[in-house]
């Protein structure tokens, strides 16, 4: 992965928790250095690592770890050199998703090794799903691709730091993964917005 992948792990644990846990978890981890240059290219396997870390050193599982970091990324990434094109991508939290597979197109000319996830929308198949007495006025079936296994939790965070940045409120609910025997997997997004 780019270093601007954890390099945003480093900033959310020093964020949140500060410099102290930031130093054990790197210690632990298989990082060889403090400092990630974004433009570089590092092992999949050191950021598996620094997560991991990470979620020992804040005493949750792996899985809220990932939520929380999905959920941080998208304001790491609203503070990066690359928060006028994510603003770019749209105003509703249906927008942006709409638009993300257009987002990833414009960066891998910044990173020509970038194998980004595909994600797409449809319209929810899942209307039960919903309780009737629901905040949420809105739902959209998010699908994602993505060479890498074990994402979902990542996603569900990013989607909910999606919704933060157009100040609506959201649901994610995982319908289906790889391990349903499927090559990709599908979120319920319920949403409310006020930006219609």
């Amino acid at each position: 992965m780019y270093g601007m992948v954890n390099r945003a792990i480093k900033d959310y644990l020093i964020t949140r928790y500060g410099n102290t846990l930031w130093e054990t978890v790197l210690q632990h981890s298989q990082a060889t250095e403090e400092s990630f240059l974004s433009m570089s290219q590092y092992p999949d396997e050191l950021t598996v690592s620094l997560l991991v870390e990470a979620a020992k050193a804040t005493d949750q599982d792996i899985e809220k770890t990932l939520q929380d970091v999905g959920e941080f990324w998208v304001e790491f990434a609203l503070n990066s050199n690359y928060g006028a094109l994510l603003r770019a991508t749209g105003n509703t939290i249906r927008e942006v998703l709409e638009n993300l597979d257009n987002l990833h197109s414009r960066l891998v000319s910044a990173f020509p090794e970038l194998t980004p996830p595909s994600f797409w929308c449809s319209d929810t198949r899942h209307p039960n799903t919903r309780q009737p007495d629901s905040e949420y006025l809105e739902a959209l079936e998010l699908h994602y691709f993505s060479q890498r296994e074990g994402l979902s939790n990542f996603v569900i965070g990013l989607v909910s730091g999606i919704a933060k940045m157009c100040n609506e409120d959201c649901r994610v609910t995982l319908l289906r993964n790889r391990k349903d025997l499927t090559d990709h997997d599908t979120f319920l997004v319920e949403y409310s917005t006020s930006n219609q």
